[in-house]
């Protein structure tokens, strides 16, 4: 629930929400293995959280059951295993206590955050070379996207402050649109690891300026870092008056489970489909049939989802 004020609601509205990865494949399969099943006997999260049981009795306490909120400026993480107590379990699902994190300082974000992402672990890391390492995104109002490297994600204390372990992290800032345009950044993605980029780390930003750009983590930030490759969206070349009064900004992004597709939903009812090679992205493609002709959207596209398999 969204909270302040000692966990009283403030009436914001929650932007978005997204939940920590696995850090390793490693972690999942020992997570998964018999000898991990038997310290989730001995050790279940109704005696690591007080109270314990409910809704999330069935939570292993060594798995990652973080979720983060963004509201207006603010961002909060909550640890699933401490949110089940006896005094709410039986009553209500609702989550009413303060969060384990304030993320607010850390990530400096100066307006309404509109989207966090966070980047996917390394695929067979079986050198343990800093495959344990993952960053965490968001794009705000200002036109700006915020990363962070390996914020928290696992509570431990109960009476540790929630800013206690976050207020010495170092924030990567991407200025997506330039301040003149007046443009927000709507949208944040990191991409997927592929045997071809799974040393990378690559981030996807879009935004009310009609465009969208890659990111490479791994190159040393400057003053006037710049974005590895743009894609500028322009109108159709048969837009009607209908499609004139919402241009092509771009509202959200989706990778494809492969990492070699991404696609666009714009606000002309539009989508473009771009192909990713290397630090390379290059249109493809646009769906859009028209509205009046039986196809596209009549309105601009929210949201976009790839299928788990193929591409």
């Amino acid at each position: 629930e969204n909270q302040e004020n000692n966990g009283e609601g403030n009436g914001n509205e929650v932007t978005s929400v997204a939940f920590h990865p696995s850090i390793s494949e490693e972690q999942s399969q020992q997570s998964n293995s018999p000898a991990a099943d038997s310290k989730m006997e001995d050790q279940s999260p109704s005696t690591a959280a007080a109270g314990g049981g409910g809704l999330l009795s069935a939570l292993h306490p060594h798995r990652d059951c973080t979720v983060y909120a963004s509201t207006a400026n603010r961002i909060y993480g909550y640890d699933l295993r401490y949110h089940s107590t006896a005094a709410t379990a039986s009553s209500s699902p609702i989550i009413q206590t303060p969060p384990h994190f304030d993320l607010t300082s850390t990530f400096q974000c100066s307006d309404e955050i509109n989207q966090m992402s966070f980047s996917f672990p390394k695929r067979n890391n079986s050198n343990n070379d800093g495959g344990n390492k993952y960053w965490m995104s968001t794009a705000d109002d200002s036109g700006v996207a915020h990363v962070v490297e390996c914020p928290p994600h696992r509570y431990h204390d109960p009476q540790q402050s929630a800013s206690a372990t976050v207020n010495n992290k170092l924030v990567r800032t991407f200025r997506h649109a330039a301040p003149e345009t007046m443009a927000i950044t709507s949208s944040t993605l990191f991409r997927p690891r592929n045997p071809s980029n799974n040393d990378a780390y690559h981030l996807a930003t879009a935004g009310t300026d009609c465009t969208v750009k890659l990111w490479d983590l791994s190159r040393p930030q400057t003053n006037n870092t710049k974005p590895v490759a743009t894609i500028q969206i322009t109108p159709e070349e048969n837009e009607n008056t209908t499609r004139l009064c919402n241009p092509p900004y771009v509202h959200s992004l989706s990778w494809s489970p492969s990492g070699r597709l991404l696609s666009a939903g714009n606000g002309d009812g539009s989508i473009v489909i771009m192909r990713a090679e290397g630090r390379r992205l290059t249109n493809i493609g646009r769906l859009s049939l028209g509205y009046e002709e039986g196809g596209g959207h009549s309105s601009a596209v929210a949201g976009g989802c790839f299928p788990g398999f193929g591409l």
